[in-house]
């Protein structure tokens, strides 16, 4: 059934509704729905509209629901899918962030995010860290290098990379232990990155977590 509606609050009103009703809607629609209702001028509204096709193009590589939750969680830590909507809405509500400065935001960042799913990356010691995640689907480390590449330091950089790579091939490829271990630790990382803007710190948690020679 199509609804048409003239008005672009009614038509959010009624968007949000639906997901609200068990609808199950997806974010990166509810998420451009909110922020196209919460902008200022027409202008703005535009200017959101063109952030998003560029935001939305990178689904033929990488996915706009995933992206928006490794965004998030590279930012403010865990969150579970289910619940991001919830918590970005209440975010831009409660901090009354503006919709063009977060729409501009998240257009830097899906740039990047497509990126390194990628591994568009010109510096070879970085590229290959990027394969070998590419490779092994390791995407819970993302997160971590959307938040490793807001650094300037780019041979720091390229030990975290690095250990990234060798904590998830001794704990989960050749250990086979419990994965959702390394996901906690990665998504720690993540933010601690964000706070600290240095990579040792996680590189001495990175491999104080794997396992050792002994029992790789």
């Amino acid at each position: 059934m199509a609804v048409r509606s003239t008005d672009e609050d009614n038509a959010s009103s009624v968007f949000e509704t639906l997901n609200d009703r068990g609808i199950g809607l997806s974010t990166p629609d509810l998420l451009r729905t909110l922020l196209l209702r919460r902008a200022n001028t027409d202008g703005e509204r535009d200017e959101i509209i063109g952030l998003w096709e560029t935001i939305l193009a990178i689904e033929d590589e990488a996915n706009v629901q995933g992206f928006l939750r490794h965004y998030w969680l590279s930012q403010h830590g865990d969150i579970k899918t289910h619940a991001l909507y919830r918590e970005i809405k209440q975010h831009i509500e409660t901090k009354n962030v503006e919709s063009l400065s977060f729409s501009r935001e998240l257009g830097k960042a899906a740039a990047l995010y497509h990126d390194i799913v990628t591994a568009t990356e010109a510096e070879p010691d970085l590229r290959r860290p990027l394969l070998a995640i590419q490779m092994l689907g390791a995407a819970s480390l993302l997160p971590a290098i959307l938040s490793a590449y807001s650094i300037e330091d780019i041979e720091g950089r390229k030990r975290f990379l690095n250990a990234l790579v060798a904590a998830f091939v001794r704990h989960g490829v050749i250990g086979s232990l419990e994965m959702s271990k390394l996901e906690n630790i990665a998504f720690e990382i993540a933010r601690q990155l964000r706070t600290d803007q240095a990579f040792e710190p996680s590189i001495s948690k990175l491999e104080t977590f794997a396992p050792t020679d002994d029992q790789f």
